[in-house]
């Protein structure tokens, strides 16, 4: 989505850091967290995640 880091972090009133945290798999992110994320970027919670088979 056409989004920054800093607007998703103002939409969901976190800091930058945290958002570019869970950016690069530093910190996982929680089932709620996941969800918001999802809902703010009108996405799949299963988007959200790199999968490897």
């Amino acid at each position: 989505m056409d989004m920054t880091q800093l607007e998703l972090a103002e939409l969901m009133d976190v800091r930058v850091q945290q958002i570019n945290k869970y950016v690069l798999n530093k910190q996982l992110m929680s089932l709620q967290v996941a969800y918001n994320i999802a809902s703010i970027l009108d996405c799949h919670i299963e988007d959200l995640y790199e999968w490897s088979r």
